[in-house]
């Protein structure tokens, strides 16, 4: 939550959140359903990064895998910085949607 607090956006500040929980509780929440992250290889240190993003996916993992849906939570690391990866994001919607 520290990246989360600094320099982002205020979705995620509000009072309580940080004493209550932490960003890949807030993410196990869609489990069992679909679930993809995106984070970009240049998003830098300061922000939210590959390595915490990474570390996050597999917190959220143990929830998928104790409802038995592991395959459902998918982190798209892309060569970018804060933005979308759009092909991944449509293959990921077309793949669960259908």
């Amino acid at each position: 939550m520290d990246h989360m607090e600094k320099n982002h956006g205020m979705c995620w500040k509000f009072d309580g959140l940080r004493e209550l929980v932490d960003y890949a509780d807030i993410h196990a929440l869609t489990a069992p359903r679909p679930l993809q992250c995106q984070n970009g290889l240049l998003e830098p240190p300061s922000q939210f990064y590959v390595p915490l993003a990474r570390q996050a996916r597999e917190e959220v993992r143990t929830i998928y895998r104790d409802m038995d849906r592991p395959e459902n939570v998918v982190l798209d690391v892309h060569r970018e910085g804060h933005v979308i990866d759009l092909p991944a994001l449509l293959y990921f919607l077309d793949k669960h949607l259908q």
